[in-house]
């Protein structure tokens, strides 16, 4: 499924950055950008990552919580489009 590999890409490239540097990146994000990055969190999530994998995703879903708050998780779940 190419949506599936596309999302082994994404999550390849957000474990490739280093703790550290999640913050910064998260926070040059627009809420719409980052929307689409915490529908990737949970897609990645959902194909069902490895602990490490998790741990990157968690680290990633945290720091979207801090800068767009909880509706970020609430416009993800109740969008209609799907990855």
């Amino acid at each position: 499924n190419v949506k599936d590999r596309a999302t082994q890409l994404v999550t390849k490239v957000l474990q490739s950055f280093k703790n550290a540097d999640i913050e910064s990146a998260v926070q040059k994000l627009s809420i719409d950008e980052g929307d689409i990055l915490m529908k990737y969190v949970y897609k990645s999530m959902e194909l069902g990552a490895d602990a490490a994998v998790c741990q990157s995703l968690l680290a990633w879903h945290a720091q979207l919580v801090a800068k767009f708050g909880h509706g970020a998780i609430i416009r993800v779940f109740s969008g209609r489009q799907r990855l």
